[in-house]
């Protein structure tokens, strides 16, 4: 179900009108990420669908087109975090991908390129979190890690410097 500011489609109800009322969007899903103005599900089977605002490619269709109905973006995910205008997907061998603005590195792949498909980070990842230009990260063997802007010390690593490789945490 979905409601709200629907200007880029997020709700994904193929509709660009706001939603005031609770519309049925899908079924069968087992957990969801909302970000600034895109969103995702991602159903029983492992699928994962997105919707909304796409300017920086952070739905990952290889677009940046946005999408007011629902859009396979993925297969056997099972975490998905979505940022300002960036996203990450965990998928059920640990590995991370990511897609979306990187202009601070909060793609945490070594670079500040931005990319339009989800690519490769690394391996042995558990969950994952999205903030407007950062990323949180536990890995499977409990070690935290951050990536992305540190201005206002986001990533808690005792500085200020942005990251776009992963720094650890603890």
């Amino acid at each position: 179900w979905g409601s709200g500011s629907n200007e880029f489609g997020a709700v994904g109800n193929n509709s660009s009108q706001d939603v005031i009322t609770p519309v049925a969007v899908a079924t069968n899903v087992s957990s969801m990420a909302a970000g600034k103005r895109h969103g995702f599900f991602i159903q029983k089977d492992g699928s994962l669908w997105a919707v909304g605002a796409n300017a920086s490619g952070q739905l990952g269709d290889g677009s940046t087109v946005s999408q007011s109905a629902a859009l396979r973006v993925g297969e056997r995910v099972v975490r998905v975090a979505a940022g300002g205008a960036h996203s990450l997907i965990i998928k059920g061998d640990g590995s991370l991908w990511a897609t979306g603005a990187n202009l601070d590195g909060q793609l945490g792949d070594g670079s500040t390129a931005s990319r339009t498909t989800f690519g490769p980070v690394g391996a042995g990842f558990a969950e994952v979190a999205a903030g407007d230009r950062h990323s949180l990260l536990l890995r499977r063997d409990g070690r935290m890690q951050a990536a992305g802007a540190n201005t206002y010390g986001q990533l808690g690593d005792g500085s200020q410097t942005s990251r776009a490789t992963a720094v650890n945490l603890f």
